[in-house]
């Protein structure tokens, strides 16, 4: 339903995530520069640690730049994504390979990801953070055998794959609830129809809308049900409710996909008809 509080509830949950993905960004610079110069650890090529920290660093400032041509949400948290392990790739083959203390920052692209972009995006990421942890292996000299290196994997890569397959359960719990509250809010508890907080919310965007001449004319209906006290002393309100969910449904029946209907309290009902004329 465009302009409900559901929509601009998800556009700010979106523009959350983005700030917090760069968030995590600038955490992954701390910890990296923390390594590096506070704790005075002697990386193998320091030029080249310090070309990639200032690297990332101009990658995430320009990420939170409005005009980053990447603005879908999904496939900004992919790039970000990416773009960290790969970093962090360089880094720890950088400060002592598959040995470093770096190696642990793959969780927080893993948990990210997880999070946000739900059970498939959790399997990629540990995908690449697979295939990265294995370039780390393999930038250390000859790879080990068959059986080390998968004994290696399970025990290394195993705790990473439990992360993000609970990250991604309870964001996925949690996701869902939050929407389900958010409806409700936006409801009629009785009906299922929009309560009149958010029909007015919708008349007032699609009145300005029209009021610019951005779109056509509208009509709105006011339907009140007749008797409906008279129901309910002489059968009680458990049939007079059910009176009002009946005349719901057949309003819902009756409207066209474009129009939305509305409880405007107690027996009755209002309308919005885009494009109605008279």
């Amino acid at each position: 339903i465009p302009g409900t509080r559901l929509e601009v509830v998800q556009r700010d949950e979106h523009a959350s995530i983005v700030k917090s993905l760069t968030r995590v960004d600038w955490l992954v610079l701390l910890v990296v520069a923390l390594h590096t110069l506070v704790l005075r650890a002697a990386p193998e090529s320091p030029r080249l640690l310090y070309a990639t920290l200032a690297a990332y660093t101009l990658f995430v400032i320009a990420f939170r730049w409005r005009g980053f041509p990447v603005q879908d949400t999904g496939a900004r948290i992919a790039l970000g994504a990416a773009a960290m392990v790969a970093f962090i790739t360089v880094v720890a083959i950088l400060t002592g390979g598959s040995s470093s203390p770096m190696v642990n920052l793959y969780l927080l692209p893993i948990v990210l990801v997880a999070m946000t972009l739900g059970r498939r995006g959790a399997f990629v990421i540990f995908v690449g953070v697979t295939l990265a942890w294995l370039s780390v292996i393999v930038g250390e000299g000859p790879l080990p055998d068959a059986a080390e290196l998968l004994a290696r994997m399970f025990g290394e890569l195993g705790p990473y794959a439990l992360v993000a397959y609970l990250t991604q359960a309870l964001a996925g719990t949690i996701m869902t609830a939050r929407r389900r509250i958010e409806e409700m809010a936006e409801r009629d508890a009785l009906t299922g129809m929009l309560n009149l907080r958010t029909f007015k919310a919708i008349l007032s965007r699609e009145h300005a809308l029209r009021a610019r001449g951005a779109r056509g004319g509208y009509g709105v209906l006011l339907v009140d049900m007749d008797d409906l006290k008279e129901l309910n002393d002489a059968h009680g309100h458990q049939a007079g409710n059910r009176a009002i969910t009946a005349v719901a449904g057949a309003i819902q029946r009756a409207i066209r996909t474009t129009d939305m209907a509305a409880r405007y309290g107690g027996d009755e009902f209002v309308v919005f008809l885009p494009d109605a004329s008279p």
